[in-house]
């Protein structure tokens, strides 16, 4: 396959998913102006306008909605989440940042249904410039499976979850910089909703199929004519 690249204009670019390019929701001057995630993704959401959509399920969960999604700190763990359930493998990611000073934020995914404090996994992203750790999450404990370098710290990065089948392997990237690859992780919760716990902000976030054998396709830059 080869492609090409072109100059940015309003005649290539298209938010239909039909025809065109489509952009990043964040890139344009008027907010996903020329966005076509939703045509292109299994799920999306670029968190457009000032409301929550349909996609996701609030929980009692504290949000606000301002061309990207603010989440906030709930002690209480109500966890907004995906109104769709998904089943592994599938690859998770979302472009953000964190804020967590003191407490944990992070995604968890995998939940068994959509209301609070279900069994559930997660990812915590773990306060700016500390640990990052995997855990599972039962009848209100968590239980610490391992532990990697941090990736919060209050900068945007694309942050993505390759979840293989049954949970393995787990694959936590930063900027499509593995970060951590886990091949012991429980297949305890094969499927379910995911979403943020807290103190984090998303300007999109996706479900895209996982690659054939759990491996990406390679690919090549050539000259700039």
């Amino acid at each position: 396959i080869y492609l090409d690249f072109a100059s940015k204009t309003t005649n290539l670019l298209s938010n239909t998913g039909t025809a065109g390019i489509g952009e990043a929701p964040q890139l344009s001057t008027t907010y996903a102006e020329y966005d076509n995630g939703a045509s292109v993704f299994n799920f999306y959401d670029n968190f457009a306008g000032t409301t929550l959509s349909s996609k996701w399920i609030a929980n009692g969960a504290i949000y606000s909605v301002n061309n990207g999604l603010t989440y906030g700190v709930n002690l209480n763990h109500d966890v907004l989440v995906s109104a769709t359930s998904f089943t592994s493998p599938y690859v998770l990611e979302y472009y953000g940042y964190g804020t967590a000073s003191s407490s944990d934020a992070g995604i968890y995914f995998n939940i068994q249904g959509t209301t609070a404090n279900l069994n559930s996994n997660l990812w915590a992203q773990r306060r700016i410039n500390f640990s990052d750790q995997l855990y599972i999450y039962t009848a209100g404990g968590y239980t610490p499976e391992s532990s990697f370098t941090y990736t919060i710290d209050g900068t945007n990065h694309i942050y993505t979850l390759i979840n293989g089948l049954n949970n393995n392997p787990l694959i936590m990237k930063v900027d499509y910089n593995t970060k951590e690859t886990s091949t012991t992780f429980p297949s305890t919760y094969p499927s379910g909703s995911y979403g943020p716990r807290h103190a984090e902000v998303w300007y999109w976030t996706r479900i895209r199929a996982y690659p054939p054998a759990g491996t990406m396709p390679s690919y090549t830059f050539g000259s700039v004519g």
